[in-house]
């Protein structure tokens, strides 16, 4: 839903200068009462906080419907200080169409379906919890969830602030506006693509490096992003992608792909043989620490983690790591793939193992049992390939698609990277809650999402009535 919120200081204001939409989820806990979700990176969050401040609630409006580019606007990764509703007017042709709110100091869409209006508590919650003290809940915040989310995982229950409704207005007959979310392509995946193609031209304003970039589909958004340049320096690539982490939402990225000028970047067959081309994860690989999505329970902690960068370019002089030492490409046929896949294949422990045709130097394996030691194995090897990703059992064998999705979502590059004589191998499977791998812990480790049999069977057997058939 389309949740508005204005800044404390601008209670009182007609039009408030700060007046934001989000796309947050509210879960409902009673007749009255939701938990509010909202990442303390968010512009929500941030209100919340302002009005917690002065010891206030904080007038919230919850928004179903209305003009067709509200909900993409609420998404849209907008600099600060540019309003969501300047940018719905602004794909519309046309200014959206406001009115007060019955019971909160807000101005609210009047074309929408459903308004729900509240208070939120600012005595408890998510963003005011300090995770070094587990103590109780107050009584201003609830745990919310577990919720299927975008990522295809279910994100795990965790403290937010309630909300109190005050008022639900609508029109006559209205419609309930909703979305299907889950493991991509679902709906917002393409919401997703919209914002990739609008928002190049202001990433090339923030970067201008850039000349293009794709946000692939097995990256869920936030895990992974390919990035062209056109390359004129000694450690170019390492300057974007440190820009990239941080500008705006793109700062979230947990993997960044840079390469030349070119590769394709909307082609993942031909990023990462450029990969495993030109980079040498002994030389070609950046990891910094820092901030992640709420989301990614891959994270030992909480929004915090270690992001990953491979530097896909042709290297230039400056960049090799010592004297003399060659920069020249890395040549892979397919007699490396099929030796590199049946060597694999023969250790005790492994499934399955395949290097897909097209793709260079990235391995792929499927472990029958625990998958560190797998990986810690693979990693001792001295002929195997670059890159080497181990994914749980529910991958199947030559689904590279679903082991990419694994590995983004699954691995921690601080935690789960090893580097051995052949290259680097990445550990993308299931942990469990508790453990402490490489002095970093694992967090509790949430469900991918999966339809059940009779959900299925019956969307297959009215798919023609939908008119998809």
């Amino acid at each position: 839903a389309g949740v508005h919120t204005i800044h404390a200081d601008d209670a009182g204001r007609t039009k408030p200068p700060s007046h934001n939409i989000g796309m947050y989820r509210v879960q409902l806990l009673g007749k009255r009462v939701m938990a509010m979700h909202w990442h303390v990176h968010h512009d929500g969050a941030a209100h919340w906080r302002s009005w917690k401040e002065r010891g206030e609630r904080m007038p919230v409006a919850i928004v179903l419907g209305g003009p067709a580019v509200l909900p993409y606007a609420a998404t849209a990764p907008l600099p600060p200080g540019v309003s969501e509703l300047l940018m719905a007017g602004f794909l519309q042709a046309a200014g959206v169409r406001m009115t007060r709110a019955v019971t909160v100091p807000l101005r609210v869409p009047a074309d929408a379906e459903i308004v729900i209006e509240g208070y939120v508590s600012h005595d408890a919650g998510h963003m005011g919890y300090d995770p070094r003290t587990d103590g109780p809940l107050g009584p201003g915040a609830a745990f919310e969830g577990p919720f299927g989310d975008h990522t295809g995982f279910y994100s795990m229950p965790d403290r937010y602030p309630l909300l109190e409704v005050t008022a639900i207005t609508h029109r006559r007959d209205p419609i309930y506006p909703t979305i299907i979310v889950g493991l991509p392509p679902q709906e917002d995946y393409y919401l997703g693509k919209a914002t990739e193609r609008m928002f190049l031209p202001l990433l090339r304003t923030l970067v201008p490096d850039i000349q293009d970039y794709d946000l692939p589909m097995f990256g869920a958004f936030h895990n992974c992003a390919f990035i062209r340049i056109r390359k004129q320096y000694a450690l170019q690539a390492r300057r974007v992608m440190h820009a990239i982490w941080g500008a705006g939402q793109m700062a979230w990225t947990k993997a960044i792909f840079v390469v030349d000028e070119d590769v394709d970047v909307h082609d993942t067959a031909s990023v990462l043989s450029a990969c495993a081309r030109w980079c040498d994860p002994a030389r070609d690989i950046e990891t910094v620490r820092g901030p992640l999505d709420i989301l990614d329970h891959a994270a030992p902690w909480l929004g915090a983690g270690t992001k990953i960068g491979f530097d896909c370019t042709r290297k230039w002089p400056g960049e090799q790591i010592r004297d003399g030492e060659p920069t020249a490409s890395r040549s892979i046929s397919s007699a490396d793939r099929e030796r590199w896949a049946e060597s694999a294949a023969r250790i005790t422990g492994i499934d399955a193992a395949w290097a897909p045709e097209g793709f260079g130097g990235w391995l792929f394996v499927i472990p029958s049992g625990h998958g560190r030691p797998i990986a810690e194995r693979l990693a001792g090897q001295s002929d195997s390939a670059p890159f080497v990703v181990v994914v749980g059992p529910g991958v199947e064998r030559g689904d590279t698609e679903g082991a990419l999705f694994h590995w983004c979502a699954c691995c921690d590059p601080g935690r789960d990277r090893l580097h051995g004589p052949a290259g680097v191998v990445f550990d993308a499977t299931t942990k469990k809650a508790g453990q402490v791998i490489n002095s970093q812990p694992v967090r509790p480790w949430p469900p991918i999402i999966q339809m059940d049999g009779p959900t299925r069977e019956k969307v297959s057997r009215r798919w023609s009535e939908y008119g998809l058939g």
